[in-house]
């Protein structure tokens, strides 16, 4: 099989042009290449990136950026903002802009859509998720479509 990278290119830019809105890092431009990883053929996808936000054998990286939550929240939301755009869809910011909220707005749909039957798991966010929970919320997902 020929290795493939797809879009990713163009999904690279968008997430690049994203970044630098907010990032103080340095504009070091998207570099294409063929990597097995990211074979999209392989992969049956149609973009791979990979996104690098720092280096932890940069001292003011890992001091600076690596242990700043605002910086990995930002980048994030960046990241998924060039997603959404390079799938053509709406991007929407967390209601209340917290982890917190989009866990209960999570858990409510969860509890909606009989993911969950209990309110009792709402108490439990911070918790790690069932293997049976991830599967099912990965099936009804599928199926919603």
């Amino acid at each position: 099989m020929q290795a493939s990278v797809g879009n990713s290119e163009k999904l690279a830019t968008l997430v690049q042009a994203r970044l630098i809105e907010c990032t103080p890092q340095t504009n070091r431009g998207v570099h294409a290449d063929v990597f097995a990883e990211f074979n999209c053929a392989a992969m049956n996808v149609k973009a791979a990136v990979l996104v690098e936000l720092a280096f932890m054998t940069n001292q003011r990286e890992a001091e600076k950026l690596m242990a700043n939550e605002k910086f990995w929240v930002e980048a994030a939301e960046k990241i998924c903002h060039a997603v959404c755009e390079y799938a053509s869809v709406a991007y929407k910011t967390l209601e209340g802009n917290t982890m917190e909220a989009w866990e209960t707005e999570i858990a409510d749909k969860a509890l909606v859509i009989g993911i969950i039957t209990d309110a009792m798991w709402k108490e439990k966010l911070d918790e790690a998720a069932p293997v049976w929970m991830v599967l099912a919320l990965a099936n009804k997902h599928k199926t919603c479509k």
